[in-house]
């Protein structure tokens, strides 16, 4: 047998690699007609951002950021700012510090191509540490003057704090808020914890990156009314 014969010639390699390529052509050609690309913009899309590291924080407020997306339109038209997933590409970052970082969109394969506006964001890293201060109650309203505390008892007499250092060194007490007004005798109420900055600032759990442990505690109290003192005019 000439082996010789049996090998292609140049002509019928060539033939073969353009009916490859017309297939190709072909397939997307027909797969453009049932789903064809769309191109749709998404402003003020929330950016999310995990933790960088360990004893790491990004300490910086909402982020958001306009996406322009080319994708197929079975994949486009249930696309919105709330389930485009943006995030920031936090490699590399291991030390406290101000970064200009990537923002990507998370299942970035589902497009074609895609624009993000901005496209880096600056961040603020902070160490988180944590401190435990003691709870004390305050008693509201503060002008209350016919009632009195004779006792209070806290399940839980002190609070673990966690957040960004810059924070945590902002923070010089925790506390609960009871309303005794119209309150007579023995109350049992709980009640949120929550944090005091020095210059009077609140922060409770829902602030950002802010984690108090207890959150809620029961706080008992013996509450008295205090009578009025009257005068009594009498004649002679």
């Amino acid at each position: 047998m000439d082996i010789a014969r049996l090998r292609p010639t140049r002509s019928v390699l060539l033939r073969m690699v353009l009916s490859v390529i017309l297939a190709v052509l072909l397939w997307g050609w027909v797969t453009s007609l049932a789903d064809p690309d769309e191109t749709r913009s998404l402003p003020n899309t929330p950016v999310s951002y995990g933790v960088p590291g360990d004893g790491l924080v990004v300490s910086t407020t909402e982020i958001v950021a306009s996406v322009t997306a080319t994708g197929p339109a079975s994949v486009m038209d249930d696309l919105t700012s709330r389930n485009l997933a943006l995030t920031l590409d936090l490699g590399g970052i291991d030390q406290p510090g101000t970064y200009i970082v990537p923002i990507v969109p998370i299942e970035q394969e589902r497009f074609i191509d895609y624009r993000v506006t901005p496209s880096t964001a600056s961040i603020v890293v902070d160490e988180m540490i944590s401190e435990v201060f003691p709870i004390t109650i305050r008693t509201v309203p503060e002008d209350l003057t016919d009632r009195q505390v004779l006792g209070q008892r806290l399940s839980a007499p002190e609070v673990t704090i966690s957040g960004p250092r810059s924070i945590m060194e902002t923070i010089n007490a925790a506390r609960v808020d009871i309303d005794i007004a119209g309150q007579n005798g023995q109350i049992a109420i709980r009640a949120p914890v929550y944090a005091v900055t020095t210059d009077g600032n609140r922060l409770d759990s829902s602030t950002q990156n802010v984690n108090i442990t207890p959150s809620i505690v029961e706080a008992s109290l013996d509450v008295r009314s205090i009578g009025r003192e009257v005068t009594i005019l009498t004649s002679v």
